[in-house]
């Protein structure tokens, strides 16, 4: 994509009467819905479910519909909706948080999508200039943004460049330095927390380097409360010491039982009385369409 520069795209794009998508989508017109449908700059929308309602606060980057809603703009099932989530969010994509009533879906890399200010193919100064008159509040808010996030690189913390250059998967930094911000030094100091994440890393410098699409983002690894797990997955002789997840397993994402049905494929332990009764077993806590959807992968890590 760097390599053949951007083009900006107008967000009633899918809705033209003459170049227009039609239902069903494609897999790409429902990546540009998706784009389109976020937030693009914070705000605040109500959400109802039957009788309950709640106010749901929306970040730059951030959308939240429910699946049902999703499938009928798309002209797809449920489970082709669900499917595709979960394809995205493997992929690095799109984080999700499921909440009391919908789902907030978090474009990863929205910014990247708004402004390629570095990448080539962009207009030049002199063509900007010229265009400087018909500039639109998205394109304000976006360049406030930038100016933001510059003066927030350079108050980073002390260790968190550090930090940051161990973990094992780099991305979403800004999401990070914010995460950094709220455990350090509140509930564990820079320098140990570094330390532990020498080790987590370690371990994953141990394994295929595709696998790492299954590590989670920094940002929620630290307010997951995983930097408190003492937990050595490079014992393959000896059941690992294992603390209890800093979360319900009741409450996991979607994203949190992907990770964790991974790591069972690969033969990692399954302690039950953290997260409940392994899949396959009657009362496991997984949901049933994460099951279905990699069916296959998860028979063959059962089975042996």
């Amino acid at each position: 994509m760097a390599e053949r520069g951007y083009i900006a795209v107008a967000r009633g794009l899918l809705k033209h009467p003459l170049v227009g998508a039609t239902k069903p989508y494609s897999d790409l017109e429902a990546w540009l819905w998706l784009l389109f449908e976020a937030a693009w700059r914070p705000h605040r929308v109500a959400v109802k479910n039957g009788q309950a309602r709640e106010v749901v606060a929306l970040e730059r980057g951030q959308l939240t519909y429910s699946r049902s809603y999703m499938a009928e703009a798309w002209g797809w099932s449920e489970k082709r909706v669900r499917t595709y989530l979960v394809r995205l969010e493997k992929d690095g994509q799109i984080e999700r948080q499921t909440g009391r009533l919908q789902t907030v879906i978090t474009l990863c890399n929205y910014d990247i999508y708004q402004a390629p200010s570095s990448e080539p193919g962009r207009q030049t100064d002199r063509h900007e200039g010229r265009q400087q008159a018909g500039i639109g509040p998205e394109e304000e808010q976006d360049k406030k943004g930038r100016k933001e996030r510059s003066r927030s690189s350079a108050k980073e913390p002390q260790g968190f460049s550090e930090w940051y250059d161990v973990y094992p998967r780099k991305v979403a930094r800004q999401d990070a330095l914010r995460a950094f911000q709220k455990v350090v030094p509140a509930q564990i100091s820079a320098e140990t927390l570094i330390a532990r994440t020498q080790r987590y890393a370690a371990d994953w410098s141990c394994r295929p380097r595709e696998d790492l699409k299954y590590c989670p983002y920094p940002a929620r690894w630290l307010n997951s409360g995983r930097f408190l797990e003492q937990l050595d997955m490079r014992t393959d002789t000896a059941e690992p010491t294992i603390a209890p997840p800093a979360t319900d397993p009741c409450t996991f994402t979607e994203a949190d039982w992907m990770e964790r049905l991974e790591l069972h494929r690969q033969g990692r332990p399954w302690p039950e009385r953290h997260w409940g009764p392994a899949p396959g077993q009657p009362g496991c806590l997984v949901p049933s369409e994460l099951l279905e959807v990699d069916s296959e992968a998860t028979f063959n890590a059962i089975s042996g």
